[in-house]
């Protein structure tokens, strides 16, 4: 079973959002609306977005590698 219309949009949308925020425009968010996406989850996406790639970033600038069964 993959990923529904709705969530490979939404995942997209948090991609674009993670490397261009600013560069996200309103027919994108009508887009999603459109798939069926309410505000709350397009929030929640965003946040879970921003917190893992805080987390990479937090890990990063301590040197904090990959645990050994991620690099198989």
């Amino acid at each position: 079973m993959g990923l529904t219309e709705k969530e490979k949009a939404l995942l997209e949308f948090c991609l674009k959002a993670n490397v261009d925020a600013n560069g996200i425009t309103d027919e994108e968010f009508q887009n999603l609306k459109d798939l069926g996406a309410t505000d709350q989850e397009i929030v929640e996406a965003i946040e879970c977005m921003t917190m893992c790639s805080g987390f990479n970033s937090y890990a990063d600038a301590l040197g904090i590698g990959s645990d050994a069964w991620l690099k198989d």
